[in-house]
């Protein structure tokens, strides 16, 4: 095969999310990268050898998951079937087959082999002194989702003062303390972590994505669960899980395997990404909005307007001396904006399939809750929530855990419910609840040492500028179709991840044919 100007590390990032997004068909690369012309931000030109268009659905995913991809550059991918006479000519002067047209139909059953999971994967112990490594991000058990295989946040290198494992991009983290909650990611940039998180790197002939999804098996946290060691704080032993047997295929039907599976990641992180872009939009305008007053500067500066006339002229064109807020603004406190009713509920008063959402179900820094629990599990008096309604985290409330109520249920009573006052209030009481600014507030208005708390009594005395109502309803306008869109991203990556944990012992025991698991993520 001719050669491609592509690092080794992206050429392989491509393929593999085309193996996962276009099995069977040929992928050629075309243009600058392979005439050895780009610079080094330029396009990737790829088309599929097809004799039929492909169906728009598959496109766009294969398209959104380059997209979402760690890719320095952009991926441009055309469809044969579909693309004019004088394009394929222009395509045939001069390309490279970036992979081969594979046979249809389920992949044929190959011979496993029996491994030690010792035999497969080193155990990784470079510890380092937090003192010389400045600003090095940093991953504790707090920073892993519990059964989600994501990440959740990161700190530095200077929140800790004690010793920490070293990492690498592309290593995999396993939470050994209390197993059982398959704390396992990947992650893709340099760091230290905890001493509670194994660092584990595959052995020669051992794809090192497959042995990531070897350790997210629900049968091997089970195993290393088994023979941990401790009552309240169990931690899984090396030397057990080593015993542990993987029935191991060929390398290249690894890397297969690895790749169905990580097709399904990758949307989830393409979803996560967005989430995080739309989220930081819709903080973006909260601040111009509400807390630079930029319209109103922008007015008093003569400069042009920058929004939609009807909502431009809801913005006054003169700051207030007195209260340093726009003319006909008034100063306030969330508590006119919003509300908190706790209505309690004990364990018997509820039906056992009523949703319960606690602490532990709310992602740091997300407004959006795809997880919770039955009713049946709890034993203690809790309050009760509706759809639409906001959960604020008040226990640790540095934790930053914030979300809007998918749906009717139960919660604890460590979570304060807020509502807003009226609906035109709802966007923006959500929007000043969830700033950092907020949170600091709620954190300085704890009590307790060891485990702080604040209150609604607290919160409700937040201060701010209130805005008319008009312009309140505005603000809705402009950010509710990003929160929309924001909760069917995490609906959806809920759905994904079932179907991943759903596949993955399956294809890992042999269980499942690959053609078979190809179609079903197709």
């Amino acid at each position: 095969m001719r050669p491609i100007d592509l690092p080794p590390a992206d050429l392989e990032t491509v393929r593999r999310i085309l193996r996962a997004h276009a099995p069977g068909l040929e992928a050629r690369a075309f243009g600058s990268r392979v005439s050895w012309t780009a610079r080094e931000t330029s396009d990737l030109d790829l088309v599929l050898m097809t004799e039929s268009p492909l169906d728009a659905g598959r496109m766009a995913a294969l398209r959104a998951a380059l997209a979402g991809s760690d890719l320095p550059f952009r991926v441009d991918v055309a469809d044969w079937a579909a693309v004019s006479e004088d394009f394929r000519a222009i395509i045939e002067r001069e390309y490279v087959v970036l992979r081969r047209k594979t046979p249809a139909g389920p992949t044929r059953k190959t011979e496993r082999r029996l491994r030690k999971f010792g035999d497969c994967a080193e155990l990784v112990r470079n510890a380092v002194s937090p003192a010389s490594m400045e600003d090095t991000p940093y991953i504790g058990l707090e920073h892993i989702g519990e059964g989600t295989l994501s990440i959740l946040g990161r700190g530095t290198i200077r929140d800790v003062n004690s010793p920490k494992y070293e990492f690498q991009s592309g290593d995999i983290l396993f939470g050994k303390l209390r197993p059982y909650f398959r704390k396992v990611v990947r992650p893709n940039f340099d760091g230290v972590c905890s001493t509670d998180i194994w660092v584990v790197r595959a052995k020669k002939n051992i794809d090192r994505i497959f042995l990531y999804y070897t350790m997210a098996n629900p049968l091997f946290v089970d195993f290393a669960t088994n023979a941990s060691e401790g009552t309240k704080m169990p931690r899984a032993k090396w030397d057990w899980v080593s015993r542990y047997e993987v029935r191991l295929p060929p390398l290249a039907e690894q890397r297969a395997i690895a790749d169905v599976l990580g097709a399904l990641d990758d949307k989830i992180e393409l979803n996560r990404r967005m989430n995080e872009t739309l989220e930081a939009t819709a903080r973006a305008i909260f601040d111009d909005w509400f807390i630079d007053f930029g319209p109103t500067c922008a007015k008093m500066e003569g400069r042009e307007p920058y929004l939609a006339p009807e909502v431009w002229r809801l913005f006054p064109d003169r700051i207030d001396a007195d209260t340093g807020a726009p003319e006909g603004w008034r100063p306030g406190s969330l508590g006119d904006i919003a509300v908190s009713e706790h209505r309690a509920v004990a364990p018997a008063e509820v039906a056992a399939d009523t949703p319960y959402i606690g602490l532990e179900h709310m992602p740091r820094r997300s407004i959006a809750l795809s997880r919770w629990d039955r009713a049946d599990q709890v034993t203690s008096q809790k309050a009760r929530f509706k759809a639409g309604e906001f959960l604020f985290g008040k226990l640790n409330p540095h934790f930053h855990k914030i979300g809007v109520a998918p749906l009717d249920g139960i919660c604890s009573t460590d979570i304060v419910v807020i509502r807003p006052v009226a609906e035109e209030w709802s966007a923006l009481a959500l929007a000043c609840i969830s700033t950092d600014r907020f949170v600091d507030y709620a954190n300085r208005h704890s009590t307790g040492t060891g485990l702080p708390r604040t209150n609604w009594r607290a919160l409700s005395r937040y201060e701010l500028a209130i805005p008319p109502a008009a312009l309140a309803a505005a603000y809705g306008d402009a950010i509710v179709p990003m929160l929309d869109r924001i909760v069917a991203n995490v609906r959806e990556s809920h759905a994904l991840a079932h179907a991943r944990d759903a596949l993955l012992p399956r294809l890992m025991s042999g269980r499942l044919r690959l053609g078979d698991a190809e179609k079903a993520v197709a």
